[in-house]
């Protein structure tokens, strides 16, 4: 049996780490990653990249040219007692758990298994 701390000084613990995913990986190959393993994290939301340009000319501030892009870069995952989360992203993965903390040991294995199926997903 785990042993929580009633006034834990941990609100989320997080395991984070950057890749390089391969040129061919799309957010298809993650959302392919996030479907194997919705019957934990049911709840999926996309991540998207957000960018404005604005150009405005010097003195008289106006605006010469404007675009604006929104990319899909991955998706969020909560599972569905609401204690895990994972980000898959094309630039990387982070894993979340929310009070109650249940330790390092159980904090690493679900991590690192996430990890793996998100490298697998990314093709490094």
């Amino acid at each position: 049996m785990t042993a929580y701390y009633s006034r834990s000084p941990i609100v989320e613990a997080r395991i984070g780490i950057k890749v390089q995913c391969s040129p061919e990986v799309e957010v298809a190959h993650l959302l392919k990653m996030a479907t194997e393993i919705e019957s934990e994290y049911e709840i999926r939301e996309q991540l998207v990249n957000l960018q404005n340009s604005i150009t405005v000319e010097g003195t008289s501030n106006t605006v010469l040219s404007s675009s604006f892009s929104n990319n899909p870069v991955g998706y969020d995952l909560v599972s569905i007692d609401k204690q895990n989360a994972i980000q898959v992203r094309l630039d990387g993965f982070t894993f979340s758990h929310f009070i109650p903390y249940p330790g390092w040991d159980r904090f690493k294995e679900v991590g690192l298994s996430g990890v793996e199926k998100s490298w697998k997903a990314c093709g490094v």
